[in-house]
């Protein structure tokens, strides 16, 4: 089984008429974004077998750094200048199915629009705009790159940078969310063993399942979001921050 994580580039200088757009580079705020999202993932256990990047400063020193806080094994950082002049989805499409099967897993460091649209066309699901320094895993249920289609692809993880703000705000719904799902599942397997729950049993069940809820919900700087539901909550926080402001 194959699978793709798609890497926008941390967040880099802003557009100067004076410079040119491949010679950008990371500003410190993207620098640190990209470091505490590598750490996260190292910490779940991610690693990638190939990281394939574009030429660009910004897109190498971000797959650089990703690389150092994986602890990556592989032997290099593989850089693909067709990345950066890709023009759609398509073409991207084109690079992965190129590769090498000896890899079962590539992450690819780019740039918007196309890194965007290359995830549409892979999971229909994600309709959003990739965030810089933001990780999305995406599971293809094929044995061969070259056999990969678009669509019909899962979503295997996703996690981006957020404001204190809108982390807080995200972790409430998302420990409320998990919270109500032990709860079910844990009253589910008990009522099927015909067992009588007492009320103050189900008063502990209820505590107990929050508190795991909130233990998990809180194990890295950003949520590690798995499901299309988590991930839809957090670009309606994102929208819900800006109109805020």
């Amino acid at each position: 089984m194959k699978t793709i994580y798609l890497l926008r580039h941390a967040q880099a200088e802003a557009r100067d008429e004076k410079v040119p757009d491949k010679e950008r580079k990371l500003v410190k705020a993207g620098i640190e974004d990209a470091r505490t999202i590598a750490k996260n993932l190292r910490e779940e256990g991610f690693m990638p077998d190939l990281i394939l990047s574009s030429d660009p400063p910004r897109a190498l020193e971000t797959a650089k750094i990703f690389a150092k806080k994986l602890k990556f094994e592989g032997s290099e950082i593989r850089v693909n200048k067709k990345i950066y002049s890709a023009e759609d989805a398509q073409s991207l499409l084109e690079i992965i199915k190129g590769l090498d099967e000896k890899y079962n897993s590539v992450m690819m460091v780019g740039h918007d629009p196309a890194l965007s649209a290359f995830a549409h066309l892979l999971a229909k699901f994600f309709t959003f705009e990739l965030p810089k320094s933001g990780v999305l895993g995406i599971e293809c249920k094929k044995k061969k790159w070259a056999d990969i289609v678009p669509s019909i692809n899962q979503i295997r993880l996703f996690m981006a940078p957020m404001k204190k703000k809108k982390v807080e705000n995200l972790r409430i719904k998302l420990i409320e969310i998990l919270g109500d799902k032990l709860d079910s599942a844990i009253l589910d397997t008990m009522m099927g063993s015909g067992a009588v729950m007492p009320a103050r049993l189900l008063k502990v069940i209820k505590k107990r399942s929050r508190q795991i809820a909130e233990e998990f919900a809180g194990r890295y700087e950003y949520p590690l979001l798995k499901t299309s539901d988590e991930i839809s909550l957090f670009f309606q926080n994102a929208e819900n921050t800006a109109e805020e402001k």
